[in-house]
């Protein structure tokens, strides 16, 4: 799965944006930003909390088959 994900939560924080005549507000770019590394460690979360549920239903079945 890691494989997959092509951003780390470091990578969304550190991420730096170049500046050009026109610009952008930064407040504006950073709080988008912390929303968005706020989300994906939640997802993170969400993806262990299942994936250790899983692995613990596998291991109930496993001894179920052999009793």
């Amino acid at each position: 799965m890691k494989d997959k994900i092509s951003l780390t939560m470091q990578d969304i924080l550190e991420k730096e944006f170049k500046i050009d005549a026109r610009g952008y507000r930064l407040q504006e770019v950073d709080k988008f930003l912390d929303i968005i590394i706020k989300d994906y460690n939640e997802y993170n979360n969400i993806i262990r909390a299942y994936d250790k549920e899983r692995k613990q239903l596998l291991r109930k079945s496993e001894t179920k088959e052999w009793s």
